[in-house]
């Protein structure tokens, strides 16, 4: 029989005690050789969600959170040239429910408010 012994030092993603491992002479153990810890996959999928690129369509529910980094007046649509809908002060917290060529819907799945992506931060999953 042989035995393997594995102790990590508490890294992300790592493991967080000792494991012994077991088997027996015939069993073979195929440990991938990676060289840092990988971003879980929910991690990839909402880094993805906030890309500028990323198209993500309507929903009745919030993709995600954040904060509007500077003084915004929002707009109708999502381009520069629609009519301003309200002012919003920066630090607010707002919800993104749509993004389309580098905007957002914010506010409601319906909303007519729109926000320019570079002046959302400090994204959450809702």
């Amino acid at each position: 029989m042989r035995w393997w012994q594995f102790t990590s030092v508490g890294v992300a993603g790592g493991l967080d005690k000792n494991i012994v491992l077991l088997a027996d002479d015939s069993s073979k153990v195929d440990i991938p050789k990676i060289d840092k810890p990988q971003e879980p996959q929910s991690q990839l999928t909402f880094n993805q969600k906030l890309d500028t690129n990323t198209k993500l369509d309507n929903s009745n529910v919030p993709y995600y959170e954040a904060t509007l980094s500077t003084d915004y007046y929002v707009e109708s649509k999502p381009n520069a040239s629609s009519a301003d809908k309200e002012f919003i002060k920066a630090g607010t917290r707002v919800r993104v429910y749509e993004k389309v060529n580098g905007w957002s819907r914010i506010n409601a799945s319906q909303s007519d408010q729109w926000v320019e992506d570079k002046y959302l931060a400090n994204a959450t999953q809702v």
